[in-house]
């Protein structure tokens, strides 16, 4: 058996069996898990009186838990209710490409699991970065974690760092950190074939991971970016599953129409 370990990621790695105050939950996955430790370990690092956005907070949110005061805390989703039907906690309804904040608002934004769904509902990463960079203040940190070799955006599901991070330069945030968490207590995570993507999709780039696991990253805006103002759209519909599908390519799109056809067939 093949515990959980990275061969090319070049920043930070967290190892969870190394970490014995973070009690992991028995009912969540290790990228659950390893989600909630990074926004407990953000926690640690937030000042009092610093204002903090979540992006995608659903109807659980870690970090307004632990907060002091969580009148400083904000939070956006684009549902009312989740898929559970449990209400969501954010305290107003909106999409990332349309932040309903001034300018300069936030010295914390956080986005949990969230950006590689932006696409989803006609949003591109640098759409989103670009807002996120405008509601936070000078020195202000946008933290942003995402599954690696999971689902969502292609460039998450194989693992594109190069397109990754050219998102967030374009979006004019200068990434200062880069976080991987994994836990060699437990074996290599195959989340890509849970999700319905093939080895050859997901594991396609030559330095691809043999498990998925859970990237941060932390950037603040750069220097010399002119401001752009937020966009007027509104919360636009999930795209369909044809188009979904056809995000990932042909290759893909026919091994999955397949793959469907024959599930089909064998019943």
């Amino acid at each position: 058996m093949r515990v959980m370990q990275l061969n090319h990621w070049s920043g930070e790695i967290v190892d969870l069996a190394e970490q014995p105050a973070f009690e992991q939950a028995s009912d969540l996955s290790v990228l659950a898990n390893a989600v909630d430790y990074l926004n407990l370990e953000l926690r640690k690092s937030i000042k009092r009186g610093e204002r903090v956005l979540e992006v995608g907070c659903g109807a659980r949110s870690v970090l307004l838990d632990t907060l002091d005061d969580p009148i400083i805390w904000d939070g956006i989703d684009v549902f009312q209710e989740t898929l559970r039907g449990e209400k969501v906690i954010a305290t107003k309804i909106a999409s990332v490409s349309n932040i309903p904040f001034e300018n300069d608002r936030f010295q914390i934004v956080l986005a949990n699991q969230s950006i590689e769904h932006w696409h989803e509902y006609h949003v591109t990463p640098v759409q989103g970065l670009l807002e996120i960079r405008r509601v936070l203040a000078p020195g202000g940190r946008a933290v942003i974690n995402f599954p690696v070799h999971l689902h969502g955006h292609k460039m998450f599901v194989r693992g594109d760092f190069d397109a990754i991070d050219a998102s967030f330069t374009e979006a004019g945030l200068r990434v200062t950190k880069r976080t991987a968490v994994i836990d060699t207590n437990r074996p290599d995570y195959q989340g890509w074939r849970i999700c319905g993507f093939p080895d050859f999709y997901a594991q396609g780039l030559p330095r691809h991971e043999t498990t998925s696991f859970v990237a941060e990253y932390e950037a603040t805006p750069a220097d010399g970016v002119a401001e752009v103002p937020p966009s007027a759209e509104i919360i636009r519909p999930r795209r369909s599953a044809l188009s979904r599908n056809l995000h990932h390519g042909l290759p893909y799109f026919l091994w999955k129409t397949t793959y469907k056809a024959r599930s089909l067939w064998g019943r």
